[in-house]
């Protein structure tokens, strides 16, 4: 099903049909951890053919970059097994950590941070050359990206606060409304249209996440772990 949505959206003016299979593969190596080994070599061709799409929009690029960071997040050792085998590994490692801007969201983020993480847990010995050789500044990219994390989730928090006040107000203001101005059809839509996306990840807090794993790098990957110990405030 997921080929075909990819096909169908190559003959349309648009990259929406190839984003929702993208957005389809992201949920599924997010929620079925251990369970799709035999499917992730196709799910991540998939993903790899795409790179070739011409014209794509900034979002489709940022969903597109963070299916290998969920994939990572799911198994990074059979992840750099196929991006070998379809020859991706450069253009890929390129992809994902080539424009760090475009990461503006927790959720995005936060993604970042799993699939780096996974990433790190990898023997040194097992991470191919494309991105042992990057690995400095995967290291720093994510250090910043600890950072980052922390100031966007407080800025929401801050952000939720005044909202919270200003429904306050709203709610009296509302009071003497019609029922079906108050509760329209549109309102109850996006609150069950946001909990069908609710991911898995933003339920956990990546820089603890992190911290907890920090002891595996230093048996997996000493010079990752030398780097970070240099690089975090202790």
């Amino acid at each position: 099903m997921i080929v075909k949505v990819v096909e169908i959206s190559k003959t349309s003016y648009s990259d929406s049909d190839a984003m929702l299979a993208i957005r389809i593969i992201n949920s599924l190596f997010e929620h079925l951890p251990g369970k799709i080994d035999n499917y992730l070599p196709h799910l991540l061709k998939i993903a790899v053919q795409e790179m070739d799409r011409e014209d794509m929009t900034n979002h489709y690029i940022l969903i597109l970059s963070k299916c290998f960071f969920y994939s990572f997040y799911y198994n990074a050792g059979l992840t750099f097994q196929t991006l070998s085998e379809l020859n991706a590994l450069q253009s890929v490692m390129e992809l994902c950590f080539g424009k760090p801007e475009m990461y503006k969201t927790t959720e995005d983020v936060n993604v970042v941070i799993f699939g780096t993480i996974s990433i790190f847990k990898v023997n040194s010995n097992d991470i191919p050359q494309e991105f042992k050789s990057s690995m400095k500044q995967i290291v720093q990219l994510v250090v910043m990206f600890l950072g980052k994390y922390s100031e966007l989730k407080n800025k929401n928090e801050d952000d939720a606060e005044g909202e919270d006040e200003e429904e306050e107000y709203k709610d009296i203001d509302d009071y003497d409304s019609e029922p079906d101005e108050m509760f329209d059809e549109e309102y109850l839509f996006g609150d069950s249209e946001l909990n069908l996306y609710n991911s898995q990840l933003e339920k956990q807090e990546s820089p603890q996440y992190f911290q907890n794993a920090m002891p595996e790098f230093q048996n997996s990957n000493p010079d990752v772990y030398s780097s970070l110990m240099e690089l975090i405030p202790q």
